[in-house]
């Protein structure tokens, strides 16, 4: 019979067009999964709300509620924590204004962008990294500052 293929190599361009239907695809899935939902980002956004709120206050204990089982775990104290807050994020710590910029999820790890604006220390972007916790919230796991002022020379 001309034309008939033998089954070995049927059964091979099947597996051959399903591994490519999987390579063009599945980024897309990926994709989809990794990104955080609304309700995903309701809640980060409260959480850093209410962190920030809590700076305020000068409430270390709300404050450091907010924070990840590892960042407690390297300051153990609510105190400590809202010293290190008050001496190395000013922009956070007491700001004039900020907003949420962006949600994006890079190398599996969600960062909520965001812009700060003070007297002091002008613009400020924020990248906080968030964690989401095994009961399904969402801590604060570390924050990243950037100046957007820039050199007179």
């Amino acid at each position: 019979m001309r034309g008939a293929l033998p089954a070995y190599t049927r059964r091979c361009r099947q597996g051959l067009c399903t591994a490519l239907l999987l390579m063009l695809f599945l980024p897309a899935l990926t994709l989809g999964q990794l990104q955080p939902s609304s309700e995903d980002s309701r809640a980060i956004r409260k959480a850093i709300s209410d962190q920030i709120a809590a700076f305020h206050r000068d409430d270390a204990p709300a404050a450091f509620a907010l924070a990840a089982p590892s960042i407690r775990r390297m300051f153990g104290t609510a105190q400590r924590f809202l010293a290190m807050v008050k001496a190395d994020y000013g922009p956070v710590y007491r700001q004039v204004k900020y907003s949420f910029v962006k949600l994006t999820v890079e190398d599996g790890r969600t960062v909520q962008q965001m812009l700060f604006l003070n007297a002091e220390d002008g613009a400020v972007f924020g990248f906080y990294l968030m964690e989401r916790q095994p009961e399904g919230g969402w801590r604060i796991a570390g924050v990243m500052l950037r100046s957007l002022r820039t050199e007179s020379t």
